[in-house]
């Protein structure tokens, strides 16, 4: 074996790539109907185009609410050391590019559904993409799927406070996605003193799947995903959670005081996920 094939077998732990899609409402069922059609009740699918692949889709959400499309964020921003956005230059120029890009993108203005895939990455091979990528455009029924979404965005990253996947539990209802984005100074805090709220908040009805770090794309951002008791109120997850000063503060600090962005979603297990779940029960 060579020293190169060494290397692309070498284990990941607790790396998965997260692919984001927005389809439009009007396709969603038909979306839903070609991907299940893609996995043929596997969770590994690309293993019928390449052997070697490890992909494993281990969880699938579909947002509750369609939503209007406004455009991609704009191109060349940055983010200052507090976290804000920062133009292009002083003349304002990355308002105009999103104007711009909005006044050429025919899905402005269109009701879009949100699809989140998990897939967890067996091996470092599994982060060449290109090869299965390219395998894909020549496979039907992937085109079929592909020619449905109007967006779509993969990013490496790995999970933090557990070691591993714990599973989808078929009892609880349904999924609350949560995404924040951090200043570089704040994302260690951050971590940190989530971590100590979990096991409070499990004891309320929540349950942790996972909390991912961002390896590629917008840096410094971390995605929670939470399965809820029914009747829990997103919007309020924290609230009874408390055991005092200590604890308050720390709630003060994840939702409001260290992220500058957050965004959280209601989700559900779309059907062509739930015939996959014993596999991973």
């Amino acid at each position: 074996m060579s020293r190169l094939t060494e290397a692309e077998d070498t284990p990941l732990k607790g790396h998965f790539m997260q692919v984001e899609l927005l389809v439009e409402a009007q396709n969603a069922a038909a979306f839903e109907q070609q991907l299940a059609a893609f996995l043929g009740g596997s969770a590994r699918p690309f293993a019928r185009l390449d052997p070697s692949s490890g992909h494993e889709l281990v969880l699938a959400l579909k947002g509750l609410e369609a939503f209007v499309f406004a455009g991609e964020p704009p191109l060349g921003g940055a983010l200052g050391a507090s976290g804000a956005a920062e133009p292009l230059d002083a003349g304002g120029s990355a308002a105009h590019l999103a104007r711009a890009v909005q006044c050429v993108d025919p899905r402005v203005g269109r009701r879009m559904v949100r699809y989140v895939h998990l897939w967890r990455l067996a091996s470092r091979r599994d982060l060449e993409l290109a090869n299965i990528m390219m395998r894909s455009a020549d496979d039907t029924p992937y085109m079929r799927v592909n020619a449905l979404v109007g967006s779509e965005r993969q990013d490496f990253v790995r999970i933090v406070q557990r070691q591993g996947w714990p599973g989808v539990d078929t009892s609880l209802g349904q999924c609350l996605r949560i995404v924040r984005r951090f200043a570089s100074e704040k994302l260690g805090t951050y971590i940190f003193r989530s971590g100590v709220l979990v096991p409070i908040l499990q004891e309320r009805g929540w349950r942790l799947l996972g909390q991912f770090q961002n390896v590629t794309g917008p840096l410094n951002t971390v995605t929670e995903l939470w399965q809820m008791r029914s009747g829990l109120d997103p919007q309020r997850m924290y609230d009874g959670a408390l055991l005092g000063d200590l604890h308050q503060k720390l709630v003060d600090d994840v939702c409001s005081k260290l992220p500058f962005h957050e965004q959280r979603e209601l989700c559900e297990l779309p059907r062509y996920f739930g015939a996959l779940i014993p596999a991973h029960a």
